[in-house]
């Protein structure tokens, strides 16, 4: 690990690739990071069109914040809106702007591609790698949640600032962690002070890995800011799940075959798993 804190080559990310810690990626790992990203402006004004889209109030808090904004944030401009406060997700930019002539037309092949290409090099396998966008006004936020998936932010415009915890094994739970549902219904601990916490600055064209279970918060301060994601579903190092995916597996497990848990069939379920 470099000083400032980042991951520097392939072999330190699959040592490190499912702690529970943002970090940045140095660019030996994203070298492969062509994409040439369209104007904010148009971005902005072509997803909040898209029926798919999620648009919420961006309210600084302790917790998720789900209002929806999408009616008054389609009434503005572009312009105007860039100079508000909200939260703009698209989940699924592939399907809805990949083909030729759309707002992100090359992305798949310039960027989510090569990416994939680098894991599998590299010993991973995944059941899909699939890009997302988020987008935020000044002074905004996506508050205190956990996400299910690994995810690589590649920040494009703006600043972004990641706050998350020192110890997240104090402030979380097995149960929270192979919760889905209750990922997004977080609040901050009241008792997390500035001791507990560690912020990582992301700049433009800067990447972020951010690992499944991972508590975290994001903030703008005085600018907008726009980051392309890539969601990991199913990554596996060697055949491996990351240890807090595996714990979610064999809850699920448990609860689905519960014969198997007390005939003692779950845990050589799950070192057969662990072999491949």
């Amino acid at each position: 690990m470099s000083g400032d804190g980042s991951v520097r080559a392939w072999p330190e990310f699959q040592q490190r690739w499912s702690e529970l810690r943002n970090v940045l990626l140095s660019s030996d790992l994203t070298r492969g990071f062509s994409y040439n990203v369209p104007p904010l402006e148009r971005i902005v004004e072509e997803v909040c069109a898209d029926e798919c889209a999620v648009m919420r109030s961006g309210i600084k808090s302790s917790s998720f914040d789900l209002t929806d904004i999408s009616g008054e944030l389609r009434r503005r401009s572009a312009a105007e809106a860039l100079r508000t406060r909200f939260v703009l997700a698209h989940f699924d930019l592939h399907r809805s702007f990949g083909a030729p002539g759309q707002l992100f037309e090359g992305l798949e092949e310039q960027w989510v591609e090569p990416w994939r290409a680098q894991l599998r090099s590299h010993g991973f396998t995944f059941d899909r790698v699939f890009s997302i966008l988020f987008a935020a006004g000044p002074h905004s936020a996506t508050n205190y949640h956990m996400d299910f998936t690994h995810q690589l932010a590649w920040q494009q415009y703006g600043d972004k600032h990641w706050h998350a915890l020192n110890e997240p094994d104090r402030w979380t739970t097995k149960a929270l962690r192979y919760d889905t549902k209750s990922m997004l219904q977080l609040s901050k601990p009241a008792a997390v002070g500035a001791r507990d916490i560690y912020t990582v600055v992301q700049r433009p064209g800067s990447a972020l890995w951010n690992p499944q279970a991972t508590p975290h918060w994001v903030e703008t301060f005085s600018e907008p800011a726009l980051t392309l994601t890539l969601v990991h579903a199913g990554l596996r190092l060697h055949g491996r799940l990351c240890p807090h995916e595996q714990e979610r597996e064999d809850e699920l497990l448990t609860v689905r075959v519960p014969s198997l848990a007390a005939a003692g069939l779950l845990s050589s379920r799950s070192s057969e798993r662990a072999r491949y």
